[in-house]
């Protein structure tokens, strides 16, 4: 049992060699959450690995990790969830939208020749969770699991509505190209994401027009909001410029926080 590596910056991260226990932050196949999702063993284990670390059983740096300190949620306070589901108007919410509520899943889909959410709209194909509750000011975090199924490409899938700087009317859009997760159509956030789960975390504070962005609990990016006078989340799929013929997307867990 040995340590691999340890970084310390904004977030700390750990990666332990560990022989004779589970990989804890390994994900499973789509279907099954690891042990971390679910917040109440979170915290008993939490419990435990921090009893462990100072009798010498559980590295410091294991120990460190299972307490939380990545976490981008810690201090944060959890709201009620509140959405509507915009989806091609000339059709029914069923046939773009399923939402399991045993896993807590919403699956999005739609075509490239589909039409817009609203007979009024000149936008490209989409369905997507419009958050309800806009806001105007504080901290505020948008939590998910996210898996793209392969073949989907140039389409948006999370997006921080408002904006009116540099010709934007949002403030953030995360979307995927040929696989890779990018912020807009420009830095690429994660490479060879699709048919994988992975965590996502972003939060705007709209005092400091700072939005951060979170993978797998490690910061990734943080950038500047394009100003504007208030703003929601929105996840899905929405088409974009050379879109695939099919865009499909899976989000589990979905949370709002605030601070």
């Amino acid at each position: 049992m040995g340590l691999i590596s340890c970084g310390l910056g904004e977030n700390i991260h750990f990666r332990c060699l560990a022989a004779s226990l589970p990989n804890l932050n390994k994900r499973p196949p789509y279907g099954r959450f690891p042990l971390w999702h679910n917040r109440r063993m979170f915290h008993r284990f939490k419990t435990i690995f921090v009893g462990l670390m100072f009798t010498g059983l559980v590295p410091l740096a294991w120990a460190a990790e299972a307490a939380g300190t990545n976490d981008p949620t810690a201090g944060w306070t959890l709201q009620p969830l509140h959405y509507s589901i915009q989806f091609p108007y000339n059709l029914r919410q069923a046939d773009r939208y399923a939402f399991v509520a045993t896993n807590d899943t919403h699956h999005f889909w739609v075509f490239s020749n589909d039409l817009p959410h609203a007979q009024i709209s000149h936008t490209l194909p989409r369905t997507e969770m419009r958050v309800e509750g806009d806001y105007t000011s504080g901290q505020h975090q948008f939590e998910a699991d996210m898996m793209i199924p392969p073949g989907t490409s140039n389409v948006s899938l999370v997006q921080v509505f408002g904006g009116s700087l540099r010709g934007h009317s949002t403030s953030l859009q995360i979307r995927v190209y040929d696989g890779q997760l990018k912020y807009y159509n420009d830095s690429v956030l994660r490479p060879d994401i699709c048919g994988k789960w992975l965590h996502l975390n972003v939060t705007h504070d709209v005092a400091t027009h700072a939005i951060r962005i979170f993978i797998d609990y490690k910061l990734v990016m943080t950038v500047a909001d394009n100003g504007g006078k208030s703003w929601y989340f929105k996840c899905g799929v929405y088409g974009q410029e050379g879109m695939s013929r099919e865009m499909e997307a899976y989000f589990r867990n979905v949370k709002l926080y605030t601070r």
